[in-house]
């Protein structure tokens, strides 16, 4: 029986075995990661290890890029990276502002509300201070539901 080089393994690199069953079935298997040339086996070891032997060849069209080529398309990830970081954060103000000014929304919807009450009787503003002022509308509120529950 002639001995053949076996090439290592195409996916981790390690050494590959040659077993052959109690069948008589005969593949090779990586002792690394169990990549193995086929569940059924070849017809001797020979053929098992031409098998494990075999690539497929590096299209020529597939040249490794140059040092200042990878240095330029890493340029160029950065850049984008950055760029998109800087959208992320203009997105991110603009929800801040957005709720900002849904904030002041409400507060503008709550004083509206609170201030319907001195609209409908504008002379209880005459000499008030703010705190008599706050007081006063606070009065008006109650009274009014108090007339709406009553």
């Amino acid at each position: 029986m002639t001995q053949y080089k076996l090439a290592p393994c195409p996916f981790c690199g390690d050494a590959g075995n040659p077993i052959t069953d109690s069948y008589y079935n005969h593949w090779v298997i990586c002792e690394n990661c169990g990549v193995s040339t086929s569940e059924t086996g070849a017809e001797s070891q020979e053929a098992a290890i031409a098998k494990w032997n075999r690539r497929a060849p590096i299209p020529q069209s597939q040249s490794l890029l140059s040092d200042e080529e990878i240095r330029e398309t890493l340029r160029r990830f950065q850049e984008q990276a950055i760029d998109s970081q800087g959208r992320i954060r203009e997105i991110e103000f603009a929800r801040a502002i957005e709720s900002k000014v849904r904030q002041q929304d409400e507060e503008v919807r709550r004083d509206a509300e609170r201030y319907k009450h001195v609209r409908a009787k504008p002379e209880m503003l005459l000499h008030l201070s703010n705190k008599d002022f706050d007081t006063a509308i606070n009065a008006a509120i109650a009274k009014q539901k108090g007339e709406q529950n009553g």
